[in-house]
């Protein structure tokens, strides 16, 4: 059954589709029909071309720079507004899906072609695009010919049927060829019940009422939809499911016609159906802000963690040496030295591949992982109490600040893991800066621990060893959270039980509680203490100055004693000191010791200013009583 419909007047308003479209123009001979694609696709106001070269290095970017940009030229000497950008990116997909977030695209046109026995492969690059796009992606697989007598739509999923009319319309009405809508059904199947299909699946098409209706009764849709095409019939047909697009390259009825169509044929696939300008814009931002991972990057990012996983003598080698500079510096108490320490620290590795093992549920990488963490936690504090009790000291400052750790710390980890996970996945950012960035929450509480243990310092021992583990906790599950951001889920791996991530979780969160709530009761124990501070200043009069406070403890959490060092130029009266102690007792307990260190301040005058005034000079020189001699 078949219905004709009248061809549109001129004068009817072609719908407009995309305002800014990606077109990847890394080969010369299907460039030109690619952007004359997209040119038909852009609103013929405001939208922009952007024909996109992506190399590696720039010796290649000179190259297509000059090759593609004369392509460019004709296309916009035909009046249409378009740009070329060439990318240098590590990878074509990569380069492809940034340049789409940089621009705000609508659309990215890809172009496929059939090899010498006729397959189609989409390629490792459609695919990546394809599934990870923030935007609509439209495949061009060229045909025998770049001229079309008429376009056909076939109807299955109405909304998939949708959207390939969105932009059969749009294509159809731009090169003035005949739109054909073609159902296949079973012929059991009455062929009203195809029609209003039909009719659904056109409702919201603007001049959908010109497009020729057909139903074909038949078994196979693919075979019956190439039957009635020739090599001059542009088939288009739509798409939104991107899961399906990765497990099934679009589907069956879809592969076939791309494998064996004569003519061309266009898959447009769709996130979201009939966007809105506002959900236009809403997408262009989510894209914007995450930067989605393809599938292959996630795969080579599990790759190497599996490699950065296994414990060698390289990590051994680092770790020594690291933990070594670590300790030395905190015994001299020089920042420089650690920071030298921090740089050389390779406990970036198995920590970021932690955090990947726990988010796709890869537990052998996660225990593995683990495993290294360990051995270099134990390597560095016997390298630091080795080092303490052959060289005992006082704690120095840099010693005692990884003692008191408070909830900022957590944040750096944070902050920390969250920019280690973030530079492991995307491969332009230095790795190195990251490494720099978890050794300085890692590797010097480590080297405080076995120094603490050294020197018999418990205290400082146990504060080091929660900031530690705070920060080892904060790390991973930062790590986590970024990858989770940027699309990494164990959904991708369908050979891993669920319940793996699910107990890892779990796991994780528990041996998170502990080291939190320590941690917010030491915080709590050290605003109490620069509560003290702040209450005895003001409790000093002019001439006095708080020159220190130490606070010595029974354990992490009590302060067993306070000794206040003040510098002042009188005595105290026995009435002052009692109102500085009260202040103590009121912020901890009243068992508290508490001493008052008074050094006194004598303030000598000038011997210049306080000189009294020379004799005023005489005129004539004093007479020298005579001699009696």
């Amino acid at each position: 059954m078949e219905a004709t419909i009248p061809r549109p007047e001129p004068q009817d308003a072609i719908p407009a589709y995309a305002s800014h479209v990606l077109v990847p123009v890394a080969n010369p001979a299907t460039a030109i029909d690619l952007l004359h694609l997209a040119g038909a696709l852009i609103d013929a106001e405001t939208g922009k071309i952007y024909a996109v070269s992506v190399v590696e290095n720039a010796e290649q970017q000179a190259k297509s720079f000059d090759e593609i940009n004369r392509i460019v030229e004709g296309i916009r000497a035909e009046g249409y507004n378009i740009e070329h950008k060439t990318v240098v990116s590590v990878s074509v997909s990569r380069g492809i899906l940034d340049a789409a977030r940089e621009i705000g695209a609508d659309l990215i046109v890809l172009g496929i072609q059939q090899n010498r026995r006729g397959e189609v492969a989409l390629g490792v690059v459609a695919e990546n695009v394809i599934e990870t796009a923030p935007c609509d992606v439209l495949i061009y697989r060229t045909g025998r010919t770049a001229q079309f007598k008429r376009l056909v739509i076939p109807v299955g999923r109405p909304e998939q049927a949708r959207i390939a009319a969105g932009v059969g319309v749009r294509l159809g009405q731009f090169y003035d060829i005949k739109i054909e809508a073609m159902r296949v059904q079973a012929g059991s199947t009455a062929q009203f019940e195809g029609l209003a299909l039909i009719e659904e699946m056109l409702a919201d098409v603007r001049n959908g009422s010109h497009i020729k209706r057909t139903v074909i009764a038949a078994t196979n849709a693919a075979d019956a939809i190439i039957s009635r095409t020739d090599e001059d019939d542009l088939i288009v047909v739509g798409f939104s499911e991107r899961s399906e697009l990765e497990r099934m390259m679009f589907g069956d009825v879809t592969r076939s016609v791309l494998q064996q169509a004569t003519g061309p044929v266009i898959v447009v696939s769709r996130s979201a159906e009939q966007p809105s300008r506002t959900a236009r814009w809403r997408r262009r931002a989510i894209g914007w802000l995450r930067p989605e991972i393809t599938r292959t990057e996630q795969d080579d990012i599990v790759r190497q963690s599996d490699r950065d996983s296994r414990l060698d003598i390289d990590y051994i080698a680092l770790i020594g040496a690291s933990s070594t500079i670590a300790t030395l510096g905190l015994m001299l108490n020089s920042a420089a030295v650690i920071i030298g320490a921090m740089l050389v620290a390779p406990l970036m590795s198995p920590l970021i591949a932690l955090s990947t093992g726990l988010t796709v549920g890869r537990v052998r990488i996660a225990w593995r992982a683990l495993g290294t963490v360990v051995f270099g936690v134990l390597l560095s504090l016997l390298v630091a109490f080795v080092t303490g009790t052959l060289f005992p000291i006082l704690p120095t400052p840099e010693m005692t600040a990884r003692g008191m750790p408070t909830l900022l710390d957590a944040g750096v980890a944070v902050a920390s893991g969250a920019i280690g996970a973030y530079a492991t996945a995307r491969k332009d950012i230095p790795a190195a800066l990251a490494g720099v960035a978890i050794a300085a929450a890692l590797m010097p509480p480590l080297c405080t621990v076995g120094l603490g243990l050294a020197l018999g310092n418990t205290s400082l021992a146990f504060g080091a060893m929660l900031l530690f583990l705070t920060n080892i906790l904060c790390i991973v599950v930062a790590g986590m959270m970024v990858f989770i951001y940027l699309g990494m889920t164990f959904r991708r791996y369908d050979d891993v039980p669920i319940t793996l991530q699910v107990i890892s979780v779990i796991l994780l969160l528990i041996a998170a509680v502990p080291v939190g709530t320590e941690l917010y009761i030491l915080t709590k124990e050290v605003n109490a203490e620069r509560g003290v501070r702040d209450r005895i200043v003001e409790q000093l009069p002019d001439t006095a100055e708080l020159v220190g406070i130490e606070f010595d403890r029974t354990n992490i959490t009590r302060v067993s004693r306070v000794v206040a060092t003040v510098r002042t130029s009188l005595d105290f009266e026995v009435e002052q000191v009692e109102r500085i102690a009260a202040q103590i007792y009121d912020r901890f307990h009243d068992d508290v010791e508490f001493e008052l260190v008074l050094m006194p301040v004598f303030r000598i005058p000038s011997r210049i200013s306080e000189a009294p005034d020379a004799p005023p000079a005489l005129d004539d020189p004093p007479e020298v009583p005579p001699d009696d001699d």
